[in-house]
């Protein structure tokens, strides 16, 4: 096995020679585009899936074989490219047992470098933490002239980037083609926390990275009443089955069945921002306490709009609000509904045009919702939020270390 870290390297491996790409967590769609913008698509005899892909016909037009069947064919080349935590080294070893003696390894850092060069550049980006004040940062951006956000929060593009061969084209015309130069791009995506190898690849190394953060019981509990509002999973709505109507102790069960397993982690903030840290550079971000952002707007926005490279900075003398939600399904009947339609709602900005009938189906999605939420404003009860408390202490422990400040005491008090 050979492996490649510069791209006079590869391009002088594979000149002239037979390729055949090994697709392994979707690696294929970036190095046939690259491979097609240097003139060497034609080389690419084919795709091998590796095992625990899933099943694709072809890229670029490219056939796709898989792996644990596929002949490989005599002298050509099996382009693999490294990842981080060593996940290509399924394909390596299914390469083994075919018996290819001519792979070459590209390196993570060449593969990352050529994935970034066809994304559009991004200055800052806001990749966490969902209910922690990102709408309200995102609308107080948009105020900014100097500032430009794609239309609506977020984009989700490292959700479907792997869907679609023309993906950065797609990207940059939905969201950025219409942007003057000379002005700061950004973006805000809470749901790019667990992210952090997605976001170096597509937009680092120079991006800077906003975390906003905020106090994990009443994160949790804004989560819960959002998922118990939309559910994303049958779990959600089994719970209502379960209990006929919404009530405290369904907050009770989803802490048990959700958080302490940690099924749903993303409140342990420390550990998402450190798996960032393994890709950026502490300078690169800048956690920013919601509460604070709350108290001291001006001072915050300031230090915020200093942070990403502002110029003429904004005075802020308060936050844009943003309706966090109270309301709650229903009903079993009604949640189920909130169920079928809630990934017709999120997966919306994956297309550049709606057809006419993917409009109406979303119009009726949210005409379905009005009818089938209700408000509720209970809180957590004393004991749940005790329960909590502890079980985060840890975390916010070493959130605190990060930030340089006691954040057990600013928030448990």
């Amino acid at each position: 096995m050979k492996k490649v870290s510069t791209e006079r390297e590869l391009l002088e491996r594979i000149q002239g020679s037979q390729i055949m790409l090994v697709e392994c967590k979707r690696t294929a769609n970036v190095m046939t585009r690259y491979l097609k913008g240097q003139g060497l698509l034609e080389q690419v005899a084919g795709v091998l899936l590796a095992p625990r892909s899933k099943g694709r016909k072809s890229y670029q037009g490219i056939p796709c074989r898989k792996m644990k069947r596929a002949e490989l064919i005599p002298g050509c080349i099996c382009l693999v490219v490294e990842l981080w935590e060593d996940y290509h080294q399924v394909a390596l070893d299914e390469l083994e047992k075919l018996g290819a003696d001519n792979v070459v390894l590209v390196d993570y850092e060449l593969f990352a470098d050529i994935s970034r060069r066809e994304n559009p550049k991004l200055d800052f980006m806001c990749v966490g933490f969902t209910k922690c004040g990102t709408t309200s940062l995102n609308n107080a951006f948009r105020m900014n002239e100097e500032i430009r956000m794609p239309k609506g929060k977020e984009t989700f593009y490292l959700h479907w980037r792997n869907s679609y061969e023309n993906a950065p084209e797609r990207f940059y015309q939905k969201y950025f083609s219409d942007m003057p130069e000379g002005v700061l791009r950004g973006n805000v995506e809470p749901s790019y926390h667990v992210s952090a190898r997605g976001v170096y690849e597509c937009f680092g190394k120079d991006i800077k990275l906003l975390f906003m953060v905020r106090e994990p019981v009443g994160a949790t509990f804004s989560y819960y009443k959002m998922l118990m509002r939309r559910p994303r999973k049958m779990d959600y709505v089994d719970y209502y089955k379960k209990h006929k109507k919404y009530s405290t102790e369904i907050f009770s069960e989803f802490m048990r069945d959700k958080i302490y397993s940690e099924e749903i982690d993303r409140f342990q903030y420390d550990r998402w921002i450190e798996q960032y840290l393994k890709f950026f550079s502490r300078d690169q971000i800048k956690i920013v306490v919601f509460e604070d952002l709350l108290r001291d707007t001006k001072r915050v926005m300031d230090e915020i709009q200093d942070f990403i490279g502002v110029k003429n900075k904004l005075v802020y003398e308060e936050l844009p609000h943003s309706n966090d939600g109270s309301s709650v399904s229903r009903g079993y009947l009604s949640a189920y509904i909130n169920f079928k339609y809630y990934w017709a709602i999120r997966n919306r900005k994956e297309n550049t045009e709606l057809s006419f009938k993917q409009k109406k189906f979303l119009d009726f999605a949210k005409w379905a919702q009005k009818y089938t939420t209700v408000e509720n404003n209970e809180k957590v009860t004393p004991q749940q939020r005790a329960e909590l408390q502890e079980f985060y202490r840890p975390s916010v422990k070493r959130l605190g270390e990060l930030l340089g400040r006691d954040m057990e005491k600013f928030w448990f008090k």
